[in-house]
């Protein structure tokens, strides 16, 4: 358009252009009539061109011009010009929230202080029935003195319009938006409540919660995923305020606040418990703080995600200790105030408000019970521990713990150190006095403690609810990194990818706590990418000092079974048992090795424990721990108690098809052939949530004909056939069910089939040994035995790391068709010192049905142990 400085539109004088956005052009200006500044926004042709659609935005504006609140910017007029319709405004001079976040993160005290300030013009707007539906960062501006305004109210929609398609609209814009208001659907105030969660998100983090390259991305994000949790992107963010942004952020708004006045009176409280001040008068502050805590008492916030996990594993530390005769519970904590050992009176309320943060943080796992802060205090007094004088001697700390039935005291003091606090804590038994455990002392800004205080809680509350054991890890985690391994450990074994995730924000979180990166580097290797794994296997051998003995062990576990070498693994995992006896996983891996080394009964003894415990968790971790104990009875031959595992695990994982799959293994090998069948069609009745019906079909047919139920074996292979053809229609073409299929084909003597199958797997998959190598035999079958040699000689000549003999064991299966048993078992044999591992499938393998009366294979394979 025309240019517009110094032309004067209505009673305005424009002077200069202050800035453009997708709401239009804004300038100052200068009203004639009353002598005063203003910006003078124009709105769009687009936005007032539809009569019914400028009549409606000009009385919601109309109407947002009536709110007079010192966090809304004051609109002055709305009018027509020239035909170009404007809103005139208060001018604000500072910056945009926008421009403010560019830099980084806020201060936690300056996010929280600001979102009270938004949430209190929000709820006014609301209070008066009107709903922005474009609070974001850009509509916010804060003053040179801090105070934030809200601009732009009544702007944001039109009728028949998504903010999607008017032009001007920016990915930016578009992060903010709710599900529904991204769907175009009809939207209230909760709209609002979303956004500024979003916001909040945002000032705490430094980051958009909802990201994408495009807007459908943006949209896609905010209707079908979760936000990175704050702790994993901040350290020192109450778990309260983390809470209070996700439930803000609740995809259904019936699970958001419900109104904005509710989140603002959570805000005002979290800012309560942050706000040390330190410069009111003692006895004044000491008053403040009491009434604080009766405000608050009761009071308890949930920790999100963790809770049935941790109900398992909190207090394991705990149930070595003796039974007191004090008559207390273990299990229950009080948190006394913390003694001042600064010299400086002004600093006495800071004792109690540490005591009652750790106390909070304590409820909040759900995993202990915790005195109350107002009855700490209270019980403090009456055995002669003033508020900022904590407990002097061990004869006070048994008659608190008296007072409050808790026999865990966590105490400690604080020293100021130039213009540091530095705090000491300590987690005590009242049995006798002794000390339970004493985290670093941490230390901090006088001015701004919190964060520092944050930190030691997280200790305290990690060391109290996670089964730590000196010999394993040096120090507990810090609470936050526990809970994101805790649920990563939950992941683990059924979505590999989010496990990793949630290690590697632990991993973050505290730096000193190791634990996930091992478990980083075994889902690497889980899933066959051992360059990865190794990758991480070397970074904690440069942290190694950073480990306990029982973890260094773990690490040389680790390292020995990323080189093939299982007799040292197991050597490492025996001398880690000898350091943490009680340590489940240690015991599982136990069994693993034993198992891999062809040492069953070891392996049995190994799982033994877990033939009596119930599954802790519906993880699929669980379901391989019945696996691999059917794994151990079936290579002993008792096929009986295999089949008392399996049924057990099947209980609890009906879904899971490995346990169905060594069920039928388990029958077939009793010669039990009609119950196999029966198996097979619970199977193909069941919803799979890990594994096939077809891996179910597949492992029978091979067991039964190693069992001389040859026709048996064919009836169901062939009923695997039937059914992967039923399941064409469904789409059904992964890369594990056409090796399945094709494996049922070769079991079918179906060769030409197989082989078209196999050659296809082969060529998107070119450095897979293990397509190859069923080439080679599918040659060997049918009577090609210059390609059966060329493959042999090709896999023979691999030389690469991370294979384990696989390329080998392939070999062996060529040669053993081809009739060559001494080079069959010679190269097995050589597998297995590389470490392919043993494993029920060497014995029934039908590759090796010419080996099977063979004395050298029999010795080779019968178990060692």
């Amino acid at each position: 358009g025309p240019p517009m400085i110094g032309k004067t539109i209505s009673h305005y004088r424009i002077i200069e252009k202050l800035g453009e956005g997708g709401m239009g052009v804004v300038y100052k200006a200068e009203d004639t009539s009353l002598r005063r500044a203003v910006a003078l926004k124009f709105l769009p042709p687009e936005m007032t061109r539809d009569p019914e659609a400028k009549a409606r935005l000009l009385n919601e504006a109309q109407a947002a011009a009536t709110l007079d609140h010192p966090n809304i910017c004051t609109v002055h007029e709305i009018g027509e010009a020239d035909g170009q319709t404007f809103i005139a405004m208060a001018v604000i001079e500072g910056e945009s929230l926008r421009d403010r976040i560019r830099s980084g993160p806020l201060k936690l005290g300056d996010a929280i202080g600001l979102g009270i300030q938004i949430a209190e013009g929000l709820a006014a707007a609301h209070r008066a029935c009107i709903v922005h539906r474009d609070m974001k960062p850009g509509n916010v501006m804060v003053t040179t003195d801090g105070r934030a305004r809200i601009m732009d109210f009544g702007l944001a929609w039109s009728p028949g319009q998504t903010r999607l398609t008017k032009p001007g609209t920016t990915t930016g814009t578009i992060a903010y938006m709710s599900p529904e208001q991204s769907r175009g659907e009809g939207v209230d105030h909760r709209t609002d409540i979303w956004s500024f969660g979003v916001m909040l998100y945002e000032m705490i983090t430094g980051r958009r919660p909802f990201t994408g390259d495009y807007g459908q991305a943006v949209v896609y994000s905010i209707m079908n995923e979760e936000p990175e949790p704050i702790s994993a992107l901040r350290t020192g963010v109450p778990l309260e305020l983390e809470c209070m942004v996700r439930k803000a952020m609740a995809k259904r708004p019936d699970e958001r606040y419900q109104i904005m006045l509710d989140m603002l009176v959570d805000l005002r409280a979290i800012r309560s418990r942050l706000a040390a001040e330190t410069t009111a008068p003692t006895a004044a502050r000491r008053r403040a703080v009491r009434a604080g805590f009766g405000e608050r008492r009761g009071r308890r916030w949930v920790a999100v995600g963790v809770f049935a996990v941790l109900a398992v594993l909190a207090w394991l530390v705990w149930s070595e200790l003796r039974t007191p005769s004090l008559d207390v519970n273990p299990n229950r904590v009080v948190v006394a105030a913390f003694e001042n050992m600064t010299g400086d009176e002004s600093l006495d309320p800071v004792g109690p408000m540490v005591a009652d943060w750790i106390a909070q943080g304590l409820s909040q796992t759900g995993a202990v019970d915790v005195v109350s802060a107002v009855t700490a205090l209270e019980s403090s007094r009456a055995v002669g521990a003033a508020e900022a004088g904590g407990l002097r001697d061990v004869a006070q700390l048994r008659s608190l713990a008296r007072q409050t039935g808790a026999g865990t005291v966590v105490t400690g003091s604080y020293f100021l150190e130039e213009e540091s606090l530095r705090f000491h804590a300590k987690v005590m038994s009242a049995e006798d006095g002794s000390t339970v455990y004493a985290p670093p002392a941490v230390s901090g800004p006088r001015e701004a403690p919190m964060e520092t205080i944050e930190t030691l809680r997280q200790r305290i509350m990690g060391a109290l609810v996670t089964d730590f054991d000196p010999s394993m890890v040096l120090q507990p985690p810090m609470f936050e990194a526990y809970r994101e391994y805790v649920i990563g450990l939950r992941l683990f074994g059924e979505d590999y990818p989010e496990a990793i995730r949630r290690f590697r924000r632990a991993a973050a979180i505290d730096s000193t706590f190791m634990r996930p990166r091992m478990y980083i580097a075994t889902a690497y290797s889980n899933q066959g990418e051992w360059a990865r794994a190794d990758s991480v296997i070397r970074l904690l051998d440069r942290k190694r000092e950073r480990l306990a003995p029982g973890g260094r062990h773990m690490l040389d576990w680790l390292i020995a079974n990323s080189r093939g070498n299982g007799g040292e693994a197991l050597r490492n995992l025996r001398q880690a048992e000898k350091l943490d006896p009680r340590d489940s996983t240690i015991k599982y891996l136990i069994g693993l090795e034993a198992l891999r080394l062809n040492r069953p009964k070891e392996a049995a003894d190994a799982f033994e424990p877990f033939e009596r415990l119930e599954p802790t968790s519906a993880s699929v971790v669980w379901a391989w721990r019945f696996d691999r104990m059917a794994d151990a009875h079936h290579m002993l031959g008792d096929y009986e108690r295999e089949l008392e595992v399996v049924r057990r695990g099947t209980k609890y994982f009906p879904d899971v098809m490995g346990l169905r799959a060594r069920e039928a293994r388990a029958l077939a090998a009793a010669g039990r052939v009609r119950e196999v069948d029966d198996v097979i069609d619970e199977a193909l009745a069941t919803p799979s949530r890990a594994g096939s019906p077809i891996q179910v079909m597949h492992t029978a047919a091979v067991e039964l004909r190693a069992h001389g139920h040859a026709e048996d074996a064919l009836r169901v292979v062939n009923r695997a056939i039937d059914w992967w053809h039923s399941r064409q229609e469904e789409g059904v073409t992964d890369d594990y069910h056409q090796y399945l299929f094709a494996s049922a084909l070769c079991l079918a003597e179906r060769w030409n089939e197989a082989g078209a199958v196999l050659r296809e797997l082969a060529r998107a998959n070119p450095d897979d040994i293990w397509y190859r190598g069923m080439l080679g035999c599918l040659a060997a079958r049918t009577g090609d035995r210059d390609e059966a040699l060329r493959i042999r000689e090709e896999l023979e000549r691999l030389d690469r790391p991370y294979i384990f003999g696989e390329n080998l064991y392939w070999s062996a299966c060529i040669t053993a068709i081809l009739g060559e048993r001494e080079g069959a078992v010679e190269r097995l044999r050589e597998a297995f010192a590389r470490g392919y591992p043993y494993g029920p499938h060497i014995s029934v393998d039908p590759d090796f049905e010419i080996l099977r009366d063979y004395p050298p294979f029999q010795e080779l394979v019968r178990p060692k142990g």
